[in-house]
């Protein structure tokens, strides 16, 4: 119900005026203007700015929703200082080719593990981005390399005129298609096949590439987080992500998206079973948290499409 209802405000007070704005725009000054074209550039920009914001927020809702032992979570710090630094770091990346991307993705979990609470017990957040970058270089070579050995295959494939059968098969499919009256160009179809299997492929090569990467991070992230007396340690392997990740594509495909919740609950299974805790907490110290409790959800997250974990 507070999920659904942070959800519905947002919605009313953000996306259907937007909405409404661009209608006017579109009617009175046509499809083409370059005053809508403006306009629709400067939301995106500006719903860009709101992504670091709608996951602050939500992680801050998860943890008032968190109970331990009796004792709630809270995140009392600033959204729009995290939210300035995410899009910041969003800039950033394009910028430097992805090169940033340790830096900022270390600056970013330190202000927001360093803002998180377990009662009136602080968490903290201390480490360097230099021991990411060997396996951070590691991926982004494998990975130009990986699609320059693709790329070259192709090509050969092209050359030896392996697509030439394929190519006179579907010209022949559109021609009869187009004398039929047809409106869809087998031709048309077959391109657009292709330019979907390209985006998966793509995808999948990255995914499992930078799962290395990935592995890395998360297990140098939990060693540098710290609550009370206590240290964390994270197991994660370039194999487990890999097959998770390959799971979660399976049952989402096969299920037509009916999976999803399962997918979730995977995804948080994998964490949950692979962190450990190191060390002993003073749970008698902890007093509980005074941060106010929000009434209602976070509800950009999901208007954004987003998620906080």
């Amino acid at each position: 119900k507070e999920l659904f209802i942070g959800f519905i405000v947002i919605v009313a007070i953000v996306f259907l005026p937007l909405a409404l704005i661009v209608m006017g725009l579109s009617a009175y000054y046509g499809p083409e203007s370059p005053v809508l074209i403006a306009f629709q550039l400067v939301i995106t920009l500006v719903l860009l700015t709101l992504y670091g914001f709608a996951i602050y927020r939500a992680r801050r809702y998860r943890l008032s929703r968190t109970v331990w032992r009796g004792i709630r979570g809270a995140l009392p710090g600033s959204a729009l200082s995290y939210s300035g630094k995410y899009f910041g770091s969003m800039l950033l990346g394009p910028m430097t080719a992805g090169w940033s991307t340790p830096a900022m993705n270390l600056m970013l979990a330190e202000h927001i593990t360093n803002d998180m609470r377990f009662g009136n017990t602080p968490f903290s957040f201390s480490g360097r981005s230099g021991p990411l970058y060997s396996r951070y270089a590691f991926c982004w070579f494998g990975t130009v390399l990986a699609y320059m050995l693709i790329g070259g295959f192709a090509i050969a494939l092209y050359i030896s005129g392996t697509f030439t059968g394929l190519e006179t098969v579907l010209e022949k499919l559109g021609n009869d298609a187009t004398a039929s009256g047809s409106k869809t160009s087998a031709y048309v179809v077959g391109i657009v096949a292709g330019v979907i299997a390209t985006f998966f492929f793509y995808v999948a090569i990255h995914s499992i590439v930078w799962s290395f990467y990935t592995a890395r991070e998360l297990n140098l992230f939990a060693q540098y987080t710290r609550f009370s007396g206590a240290g964390f340690e994270f197991h994660a392997t370039a194999w487990s992500l890999i097959t998770l990740w390959l799971g979660n594509m399976a049952l989402i495909i096969f299920t037509l998206g009916i999976a999803q919740p399962v997918v979730e609950q995977r995804v948080m299974r994998y964490f949950i079973d692979r962190l450990q805790v190191i060390g002993h907490v003073d749970f008698a110290s902890i007093q509980q948290s005074q941060a106010q409790l929000d009434k209602r959800g976070e509800g950009l997250i999901d208007a954004l499409d987003l998620d906080a974990f």
